[in-house]
Order: C-alpha cells, then sequence, then structure tokens
C-alpha cells in the first residue's frame, strides 16, 4: 500500500434507485461486460459446485489425514500470497480482462487434477493452482468492474456483479451434492469443469472485444 499513488476522490453525485431493468441494462449495451459476466456465473457455478467436492473426496475416497488436510491448505495460501504480485504485474502488462482468462483456466485445471487423482500428491498440485489462481480472479474482478463500467457507473455494475455472485453462490451447493449421490465423483468433477471451462471460453470472447 505505501507504493500505491494517491489520486483525487472522486464523489458520485446520489441517484434515484435504479429500476431492475436499468441495474440490468449493462448486459445489453455492454457487450464485453456481457461476456465477462456469463464467464462470472458459468465459471463460479462449477468451482462453488466442485470446492465441497474436494474436501469430501478428500476425506472418503483418499482417506487423508488431518496434517495431510492443513496442508494442502497450506500450499494453497502460500501459492496465493506469491500469486498476488505475480498477477499484480501480469494485470498491468496484458489488462484485466485477460488476467480473469488466465486465472480461470488455473483454477479449471483443479477440477481436472481431481478427475484423475487416485492418490494424495497430486492434491498438491491441484492445491498449488487453485490458490495461485483464485489470488487472480480475487485481484481481477475488481479491476475488470472498473474497466468495463462508464464513467459515473462504476457502483451499478459492481451491484451487477454481486447480484451474480449472490445467485450462483446460492444454487451451486443445491446442485453439487444432489447430482454426486445420483452419479459418481468422476462424472461430478467433470461436470464441474466443463461449467468452468466454458466460462474460460466466454471471458476469452470478453478478451477478444476488447482489442
Amino acid at each position: 500500500f505505501s507504493r500505491c499513488k494517491p489520486i483525487a476522490a472522486q464523489v458520485e453525485p446520489p441517484q434515484a434507485r435504479p429500476s431492475l431493468r436499468e441495474t440490468l441494462l449493462p448486459l445489453k449495451e455492454n457487450p464485453p461486460f456481457r461476456w465477462f459476466a456469463l464467464s462470472v456465473m458459468c465459471y463460479g457455478l462449477g468451482n462453488l459446485m466442485a470446492q465441497p467436492l474436494y474436501a469430501l473426496y478428500q476425506i472418503e475416497r483418499l482417506h487423508v489425514r488431518n496434517t495431510d488436510i492443513a496442508n494442502l491448505a497450506n500450499v494453497a495460501s502460500l501459492s496465493a500470497s506469491i500469486g498476488a504480485g505475480v498477477w499484480g504485474r501480469f494485470l498491468d502488462r496484458r489488462g484485466a480482462a485477460y488476467t480473469v482468462f488466465s486465472a480461470i483456466c488455473l483454477v479449471t485445471s483443479t477440477a481436472g487434477v481431481y478427475f484423475f487423482a487416485k492418490s494424495l500428491p497430486p492434491l498438491y498440485l491441484a492445491s498449488a493452482f487453485f490458490g495461485f489462481g483464485l489470488a487472480g480472479i480475487e485481484l481481477s474482478y475488481m479491476a475488470s468492474i472498473l474497466s468495463y463500467s462508464e464513467p459515473g457507473q462504476a457502483a451499478r455494475y459492481q451491484s451487477l456483479h454481486s447480484l451474480l455472485l449472490g445467485f450462483r453462490g446460492i444454487i451451486a451447493p443445491l446442485i453439487a451434492l444432489p447430482m454426486l449421490r445420483a452419479t459418481s465423483w468422476q462424472f461430478t468433477f467433470a461436470v464441474t469443469f466443463v461449467l468452468m471451462a466454458i466460462g474460460a471460453l466466454l471471458q476469452f470472447l470478453a478478451v477478444r472485444l476488447e482489442r
């Protein structure tokens, strides 16, 4: 934070409460943001479906010890800490949209590793991918909102983004566990991988429209 250069505060004038139609209007009028928003839904749905499955798979199928679970969490945290600095420089060079795409690809690979994992060692690689990629997501999502929004409209774009985050967070757990009970681990991991891969593709379309 000590390296950040302060800028003059920009206070937006108070506005009337927008209608639902006005809130959703950026999805119609801003094609790059529309693809970004669809990417947020697809990738986020797959990721939030997969996250509780990772822990269950570790315990129920691989029977890993509590110490191993803690070590996996430590690897993810360490990777996220390293990733914060790496992604910051990457974002400055390549822009927010491409950073989102690259980070989504890394997080998506986590589900791929779990699909094939039959023992503990590959999970360390998955944890590294997950932590590193998630750091990029957290950094580039906000930067994307600011870059997509028109002057004075950042709050509206952020509120719409938060709405989408909340919606996917509600429905994802309601899908993942029933699907697991009805099918299998590999099928469920495959579905989450495909959803996240579609999210990556949609974000790639947003990148193309920006160029």
